[in-house]
């Protein structure tokens, strides 16, 4: 019989309004929320593996995105870069990670992962930024 286990994080994140929204063909200020930003993690193991599956509220995320926050994640874990899947849920109300917010998302993403693994009992965790 195979041991399941599974933990879940979500943070929201949803800056003030004044932000350039990314998504349109011209530029579009923030006036207000109506929706939360968040960042969302779900890790799954089982005796032969981890998966954690991290999503951000924004409009597109690149490869040197994705693969900084899963470099970041093996070295904080322990566990394979290719073990974390980042994506993104293309919402067109929200800002530019790159532009407004740089390094703070990957440190982000690998923070909500391994809150989602406290659900699965296991402290392998080094001191993330």
């Amino acid at each position: 019989m195979t041991n399941f286990k599974a933990g879940f994080a979500q943070i929201e994140w949803t800056p003030a309004p004044g932000l350039n929204l990314l998504g349109q063909m011209h530029e579009r200020i923030a006036t207000h929320a109506r929706d939360p930003l968040c960042t969302c993690a779900a890790v799954f193991q089982t005796e032969a593996a981890t998966l954690a599956i991290v999503t951000l509220d924004v409009g597109l995320l690149d490869n040197d995105f994705a693969e900084t926050v899963q470099r970041m994640w093996a070295d904080a874990s322990g566990f394979t870069p290719e073990s974390l899947m980042v994506h993104c849920t293309h919402t067109h109300v929200a800002p530019n990670l790159k532009v407004q917010y740089g390094v703070t998302f990957p440190v982000l993403c690998v923070r909500i992962a391994k809150f989602a693994t406290n659900g699965l009992g296991i402290d392998v965790w080094r001191v993330i930024g």
